[in-house]
């Protein structure tokens, strides 16, 4: 079930209902503040749920640190979930940069970004092109 706390910060003690992608995977649930560049370290976990959007944010693609073996590849279909609130003025656009290393979200619909709205983005990492891919959005 999605929470806000006071502190305005989104928590989580559900599950994905997707049967394809890992059904019933708890995730390791990391809580960075609001920045307007952001880049994921799956270091820190695989789940991301940051306060509330406070502007525009651009996400870049994810670094996986100590996870990755001195000069290894990322593991081919690992997951990174990405859980964004929007604030009470809503309006606030998620950016996911493409290309090598980044994101695609293939036909997903658009993003809600009304005021509260809280959409839930699954990537699974396609490591013979580089590219993590959509695989479910939430709204």
């Amino acid at each position: 079930m999605l929470t806000i706390r006071a502190d305005g910060r989104l928590t989580d003690d559900s599950v994905i209902p997707h049967a394809a992608i890992q059904p019933n995977r708890r995730r390791n649930w990391q809580s960075p503040a609001f920045v307007a560049n952001y880049t994921p370290d799956m270091s820190l976990g695989d789940g991301i749920g940051m306060g509330s959007l406070a502007g525009a944010i651009t996400v870049n693609g994810p670094i996986v640190g100590p996870n990755v073996a001195a000069g290894g590849a990322l593991p081919d279909k690992i997951e990174v979930e990405f859980r964004w609130l929007q604030d009470g003025t809503g309006g606030r656009v998620v950016t996911y940069v493409g290309g090598g290393g980044g994101y695609t979200v293939g036909g997903a619909p658009a993003m809600i970004i009304t005021a509260n709205a809280v959409v839930i983005d699954l990537f699974q990492y396609d490591q013979a092109s580089n590219v993590w891919r959509l695989q479910y959005r939430a709204q």
